[in-house]
């Protein structure tokens, strides 16, 4: 057995919140911790849940089902409510979704799940009043949990200089409560595509631009930039996007 089989044997033995540790020691364990062939024998050592949640819209609803990967198991979607609408998801198994209000047709409410347990709790509203651009998760710490949730919305108004604002908010798990940040200004042309999805890494959220442009958010510092990568992360980032 040579020195990464058995690196192999034992993070594979470990619990998931222990990667971020070893991901920090060095170079190669950190190169070591991404191998595809230690995620699944983690997957078969620990009984973890993974997969792809696949959303489909119908005339009146939309139809959620849980797609398990080689060596997973699956779990039922059917907990979730009717017409239930996912807005986000993140590699930590916790997922964003809406349902229309009972009482007043043009609004939603917003709740929170992990369905590999199907644990849900129902957040406080953000201002739902505008149209949703874009939501992501990070989770910030798994022991205890600790996440946030970014949503994009386009205000009734924008600046005549500035007609692609978008209102920003975050919602923060310990506060248990929706924040104001500064608008994101997307000057000219630039706009968030429609049917863009973020990415989520090391506690960054990133989308890709109308322009090939890239608008990062960070949410430790919760301030937000945007940046022109290399033609090849344009086409690669712009790939992955699509197939999300």
């Amino acid at each position: 057995m040579d020195s990464d089989e058995m690196m192999f044997e034992i993070i594979s033995r470990l619990p998931l919140k222990a990667f971020d540790s070893i991901r920090a020691t060095s170079k190669k364990l950190n190169s070591l911790t991404y191998d595809s062939y230690l995620f699944e024998l983690h997957k078969k050592r620990n009984n973890i849940v993974s997969g792809f949640l696949v959303q489909n819209m119908t005339r009146n609803n939309y139809i959620n089902e849980f797609v398990p990967s080689p060596h997973s198991t699956t779990t039922d979607l059917k907990f979730l409510p009717r017409k239930t609408r996912i807005v986000a998801t993140n590699e930590q198994g916790i997922a964003v979704f809406e349902v229309p209000h009972p009482r007043h047709h043009r609004m939603v409410l917003y709740y929170v799940c992990k369905p590999a347990t199907k644990q849900v709790l129902a957040l406080p509203n953000p201002k739902t009043r505008f149209q949703t651009t874009m939501v992501a998760v990070v989770t910030m710490e798994s022991n205890p949990l600790h996440y946030k949730i970014l949503r994009l919305s386009k205000p009734k108004k924008s600046p005549l200089k500035s007609p692609f604002t978008h209102n920003c908010e975050i919602f923060d798990s310990k506060e248990w409560a929706w924040k104001w940040l500064p608008p994101s200004m997307l000057h000219g042309d630039v706009n968030i595509p429609v049917h863009g999805q973020p990415i989520t890494t090391s506690g960054s959220i990133y989308t890709l631009l109308s322009n090939g442009d890239i608008l990062k958010f960070d949410t430790y510092s919760e301030k937000q930039t945007t940046f022109s990568p290399p033609l090849v992360i344009v086409l690669i980032f712009t790939k992955i996007s699509q197939s999300l």
